[in-house]
């Protein structure tokens, strides 16, 4: 399926200011709640809603860093939880350090981006 050049600017925009809430909510060291909320019957996908303290609350960040990572999200769920293939390692913080690494550029002589984030289980 081929998409147009506005429908591709729309989606680059979209990515570029998920990345810029994303980084004001979650500074280098902050921590990211996650939650499985589903898991396919053969154990290689599962469901995964992302969380941040904003403003004092708990606030579902899944929607934004779907956008940011270019993971799809569960639309079978009323929750937001982003989409995760795989099994064989804790996927929870495979999200979260995929993220960090999409927020955070490599700096030459600092630690793997990655790593800037913590994940936290709900």
């Amino acid at each position: 399926m081929t998409i147009s050049k506005a429908e591709r600017e729309y989606q680059e925009g979209l990515k570029t200011e998920a990345r810029a809430y994303l980084i004001r909510v979650l500074p280098r060291g902050g921590e990211v709640y996650t939650c499985v909320r589903r898991v396919s019957r053969s154990g290689m996908q599962r469901s995964i809603s992302l969380h941040a303290i904003v403003d004092g609350r708990l606030e579902n960040i899944s929607l934004c860093a779907g956008w940011a990572i270019g993971w799809r999200l569960d639309r079978k769920l009323h929750t937001q939880a982003i989409v995760v293939d795989g099994c064989g390692m804790d996927m929870c913080f495979h999200t979260v350090y995929v993220l960090a690494q999409a927020l955070f550029p490599r700096v030459p002589g600092e630690r793997d981006p990655g790593y800037l984030l913590t994940a936290r289980d709900l």
